[in-house]
């Protein structure tokens, strides 16, 4: 074997380990310089927004997990604080502590409630206007190939559970990011 057929092997095993690694890895690629493509065209539009990342997403996102957390302890708390009962079926008094939870839990539920409803204002009556506004603003070539890009990151996330379905052993691998 000579030394360009020999490195040409080398390369072509070190991508077909790659893509038993990650098969979307190409698509991915793909779609990073595509963003990067429309950022440095069309990023401008999105300045006088201030909820609009450059590619139209919503800029913080961290505040939409604040609800789900809440949710979480508000139900261990109250998982925690449940009344007991006795072999007679009589209810025994809480002690300080699982009032002390209780309270904590109903505290939690009106925390939820209000991070709930302050999301829904984010998203709804801030993000949402503004994307709009944006998105109409767009030359057709620009939503072409934001079109484009939100394809590929669909295709990237299926082939990537896809991954995660195969190396759980939850069976073959759907190759529906290749068609």
């Amino acid at each position: 074997m000579d030394f360009i057929s020999y490195n040409l092997y080398i390369y072509i095993m070190s991508f077909k380990d790659f893509m038993s690694i990650n098969p979307t890895g190409l698509i991915q690629n793909q779609n990073n310089l595509s963003k990067v493509d429309f950022v440095n065209k069309y990023g401008d539009l999105s300045m006088k927004y201030d909820k609009l990342t450059a590619t139209g997403d919503q800029k913080n996102v961290l505040f939409y997990f604040v609800p789900v957390i809440l949710l979480i302890l508000m139900m261990i708390l109250f998982s925690k604080s449940t009344q007991r009962v006795d072999e007679n079926n009589q209810p025994i008094e809480r002690t300080s502590t699982e009032k002390v939870l209780r309270l904590l839990a109903w505290i939690f539920l009106g925390l939820l409630i209000l991070t709930t409803g302050y999301s829904g204002y984010m998203y709804f009556m801030l993000y949402l206007p503004q994307y709009k506004l944006w998105f109409s603003e767009l030359p057709m070539e620009a939503k072409k190939q934001l079109n484009l890009i939100n394809t590929l990151n669909a295709i990237t996330n299926n082939g990537n559970q896809n991954i995660r379905n195969y190396n759980s052993g939850s069976g073959l691998i759907n190759i529906k990011f290749w068609l």
